[in-house]
């Protein structure tokens, strides 16, 4: 039995579809090689590890975590049930957007930066509909202050 084949249109070869990621755009050695061009482009570095931008976010969730490990909260319904009760608002809007994802009222957007999984961010939580969709690596840069609004 042959197998299946489908042209890259960067390289334009035809390839078998196991050289090709789910789901198929470019095969899997072009794919490699635009990632390694898009980061040198965008960080200057193959990896965040190198960048102060790398840095910022590792000092921030390790600063998180300390603090998190201070308060002891290890379980994380006990967690969950204290920030509900010190955060009212906030529980408020996240239930009323997850409630409209559930029924299929609220569709998740796409983040700026194009990544589908995404998170409802709240600007105002007396506004639980008025939202605008992050996904968790620019969701903790808008936080940090490193988000760019161009």
């Amino acid at each position: 039995m042959t197998e299946l084949k489908r042209k890259c249109p960067m390289c334009k070869k035809n390839k078998a579809i196991s050289q090709f990621y789910r789901p198929p755009c470019y095969c899997k050695e072009c794919n490699r090689k635009y990632r390694r061009k898009w980061m040198l482009k965008n960080y200057g570095s193959l990896s965040l590890r190198n960048t102060k931008e790398g840095d910022k976010l590792r000092e921030y969730d390790k600063k998180y975590q300390k603090d998190k490990r201070a308060m002891g909260l290890v379980d994380k319904t006990e967690e969950s049930k204290r920030w509900r009760q010190k955060h009212p608002r906030a529980s408020h809007a996240y239930a009323c957007v997850n409630r409209e994802i559930k029924a299929g009222r609220i569709k998740r957007g796409v983040c700026k930066c194009g990544k589908r999984n995404t998170y409802a961010h709240h600007d105002d939580y007396n506004d639980p509909y008025k939202i605008s969709w992050k996904c968790p690596s620019c969701h903790k840069k808008y936080h940090l202050g490193l988000w760019s609004t161009s």
